[in-house]
């Protein structure tokens, strides 16, 4: 069953936002906590606030994570999965 869209007024960078999400609220809450901690920590490098750049930097930090953690996840499953695999190999 799928969840009722909500919406919600959040503030990344000092900005407010409306975000309409099916999404649970401490997830969404997390995210947002998230996006706006890493534009603040990038803000520290430039001179002013160029928020379109920081926003585009974000969303590369955000991926790079993303993909850091699936490529482990995935290294993970492989090696339960050859694990298992000499487990039963060994039973046999």
């Amino acid at each position: 069953m799928k969840r009722e869209a909500k919406k919600y007024t959040v503030t990344i960078f000092g900005e407010s936002y409306s975000i309409v999400s099916d999404e649970s609220e401490t997830v969404l809450l997390e995210s947002v906590r998230l996006v706006d901690e890493l534009m603040r920590e990038l803000s520290g490098t430039f001179k002013s606030k160029e928020t379109p750049r920081m926003a585009v930097l974000t969303a590369v930090q955000l991926a790079h994570r993303l993909l850091t953690h699936q490529a482990t996840i995935t290294a993970s499953c492989q090696e339960m999965t050859d694990r298992i695999d000499q487990l039963l190999t060994c039973q046999q």
